[in-house]
């Protein structure tokens, strides 16, 4: 994948003048430069994971695939079209890679819902539908 061109901005708080990307062993890094062109500092990029929740419409079990760039600490929280917390589930820290969970939703009704998966690193959201 190629990385966007950089793009310069000027943040007088910060006394820096430019960005750019930059790769060491594959990893990303953002890299930023005060006005004489002297790196401040560098930051690594995160990047967010992948999510998959299947079967869509669901009646007794959802299956919450996670997709992982680092580990990370990981909770899923189901909401009702009103935004109100429906269900709520700590996956725990989950390891780099993928990793699969099944959730009952026996109690939920029938209707729309919202899933959010929310990790140390991202988060991630996908409607839902149970059918009963």
């Amino acid at each position: 994948m190629n990385d966007p061109k950089p793009q310069i901005s000027v943040d007088p708080s910060l006394n820096t003048a430019a960005f750019a990307w930059v790769r060491n062993n594959g990893s990303r890094y953002v890299a930023l430069f005060d006005a004489e062109g002297s790196t401040v500092s560098v930051l690594p990029v995160i990047e967010a994971g992948a999510l998959s929740l299947y079967p869509n419409p669901a009646i007794h079990n959802i299956n919450v695939s996670v997709s992982l760039k680092s580990s990370s600490h990981v909770s899923v929280n189901i909401y009702n079209t009103m935004g109100q917390v429906m269900m709520a589930e700590d996956l725990g820290t989950l390891e780099t890679g993928n990793s699969n969970h099944v959730i009952n939703i026996d109690g939920l009704a029938s209707g729309n819902y919202i899933v959010k998966v929310t990790s140390e690193r991202f988060v991630k959201t996908e409607q839902l539908v149970v059918t009963k």
